[in-house]
């Protein structure tokens, strides 16, 4: 059995959806399942930063 390819949103294998990692969204360097996941992933990761910015915190967690 060859080994499962995985979308960088959701973390769900690409074979769970009856796909080739060739058939997801490539954006970024990345491949998605499908364009919602890419764009909830993008907006995951602007808020993430929107918080950490809000807290003072670097991207590793330090503070500033």
């Amino acid at each position: 059995m060859a080994a499962q390819t995985h979308c960088h949103g959701c973390g769900n294998s690409f074979e769970s959806f009856g796909m080739t990692q060739a058939q997801g969204v490539d954006y970024n360097g990345h491949t998605f399942c499908n364009d919602d996941c890419q764009m909830e992933s993008e907006v995951d990761e602007i808020e993430q930063g929107a918080h950490m910015e809000e807290c003072g915190l670097n991207a590793d967690g330090s503070e500033w």
